[in-house]
């Protein structure tokens, strides 16, 4: 059953974004594709990380942390990078300490970063929520996304006219 579930939600794609933070003055991160936009009143945004990692439970210990949303030219170097054990995902990856001194990857589409302000129960993961302090964005345009199972970009808009968000409309205004 899982394997079914696992395969039925490839189907939805998500960003590919690298939470970071130093310890011990060593940059550790780990590759996420839970990475959202949670509220916008009060401004917050979260990620679930799963219990049995070790990086995640260094990273959720950390006071702050920084997101770097990968671009599509971080396809495949960085994202290799980042599937080895945690001393060595930095290794050979071009990045550099924010002003806050947070590590950040060079050439990402956009930097998050702020203080954990939450944590809650997700069954075998846990939702951690960010209040983003600093949001900037980055020289890139591209993002690269993870769907069906594979690294993927977005070549072209498939829609006839912009969305600018979900949800409902007001008809009647207006």
């Amino acid at each position: 059953m899982p394997d079914e579930f696992r395969a039925l939600m490839s189907r939805v794609p998500t960003s590919v974004v690298v939470a970071a933070a130093l310890v011990d003055d060593q940059p550790i991160g780990m590759m996420l594709g839970t990475f959202t936009s949670v509220s916008l009143d009060p401004r917050l945004v979260g990620f679930f990380g799963d219990l049995r990692s070790r990086t995640f439970g260094l990273l959720v210990r950390q006071p702050r942390l920084a997101f770097s949303v990968l671009a599509q030219e971080h396809y495949p170097e960085v994202t290799d990078a980042f599937r080895r054990v945690a001393e060595h995902r930095f290794d050979g990856v071009s990045w550099h300490l924010s002003p806050s001194g947070l590590p950040r990857l060079d050439g990402s589409v956009l930097f998050v970063e702020g203080p954990i302000v939450g944590t809650g129960a997700a069954g075998d993961h846990l939702v951690v929520h960010v209040d983003p302090d600093v949001v900037e964005q980055g020289t890139a345009d591209a993002p690269l996304v993870f769907y069906r199972g594979l690294m993927m970009t977005i070549e072209s808009a498939r829609v006839r006219q912009p969305v600018w968000q979900l949800g409902s409309i007001d008809w009647d205004a207006g």
